[in-house]
């Protein structure tokens, strides 16, 4: 009895061997580990207030868009890999850099268990060109958006000041065009009063990213009124000459548009003409009112 269960047990370890190494064969088989090259992943910059501290800049010129990396995985894990599976960063933190040209290191991690990075195949330096960090004052300018409701109108926009500091290299700075604070109207009833982030845009309408701005936002007052028509009616301050009538009076237009607060213009039926003296008047005459 003894040795029979013994060779139950050694049978059983037996085919659990074979099994395993049929899976790992089968597995290798039709889910071989392979690479592939994950194009343009963009290069995070990080620390670079250090650079900032220093005065100094980089070059967005000199900035790849960004490296390829190759990766390893099992055929099934590697069809279905994303640029975001895998991080690549500059630390700029304790680095002795100078004007002009610099190789710094680049640290590329997996953010997917699955992929291994293959170190050799994978760029571990970067050139950068660093430059003398710049200020310079840019117009700011209101970009409003969204519909408002019927009867609404938006009036000028009120800004604590018209310009701000951008820092940057020379030719970051050479390349902006306005520093823009965009605000959303849509269904506005009453004043926008609110502070708005500030992007600075280059001279193709792109946003700046390698511009750092002065002030991060600003206090953008918008003011909102209402717009109602309302009848024109004639201010009469004294009567015609004795054997005299006023036959009529005619506008060029009966109704003029009033713009203000709503709750203001609730109670505004008609506007009345400056006050006209008629006492002279022996014929008919135009005036402008």
């Amino acid at each position: 009895m003894e040795v029979h269960k013994k060779g139950k047990v050694i049978r059983f370890l037996l085919c659990l061997t074979v099994s395993v190494f049929i899976w790992g064969y089968v597995t290798n088989m039709h889910n071989p580990i392979q690479s592939k090259v994950i194009s343009n992943v963009p290069v995070q910059i990080v620390n670079s207030e250090t650079l900032e501290a220093q005065n100094l800049a980089i070059d967005a010129s000199s900035l790849v868009s960004g490296v390829n990396v190759v990766v390893e995985g099992r055929y099934s894990d590697i069809q279905s890999i994303e640029t975001s599976d895998v991080g690549v960063t500059m630390d700029l933190e304790d680095l002795a850099l100078k004007e002009g040209a610099n190789t710094v290191a680049i640290d590329t991690v997996s953010n997917n268990p699955a992929l291994r990075i293959v170190d050799k195949k994978t760029p571990t330096q970067l050139k950068i060109e660093v430059s003398k960090l710049l200020q310079k004052e840019f117009p700011v300018v209101i970009a409003a958006s969204g519909d408002l409701p019927d009867n609404y109108v938006s009036g000028e926009p009120i800004l604590p000041k018209d310009k701000v500091i951008a820092s940057g290299t020379k030719g970051a700075l050479d390349d902006i065009k306005y520093i823009v604070a965009n605000v959303d109207l849509n269904n506005a009833t009453r004043d926008i009063n609110k502070n708005v982030a500030l992007k600075a845009i280059n001279k193709v309408g792109d946003e700046a990213s390698s511009i750092s701005l002065k002030d991060k936002e600003l206090n953008v007052h918008i003011p909102i009124n209402y717009v109602k028509e309302v009848k024109i009616s004639l201010n009469i301050k004294n009567q015609v000459p004795k054997g005299k009538i006023l036959d009529k009076c005619t506008f060029d237009t009966n109704t003029i548009k009033i713009v203000g607060k709503k709750n203001v213009l609730d109670k505004v039926d008609e506007i009345k003409t400056e006050a006209l003296d008629l006492s002279r008047r022996f014929y008919d005459f135009e005036k402008r009112v």
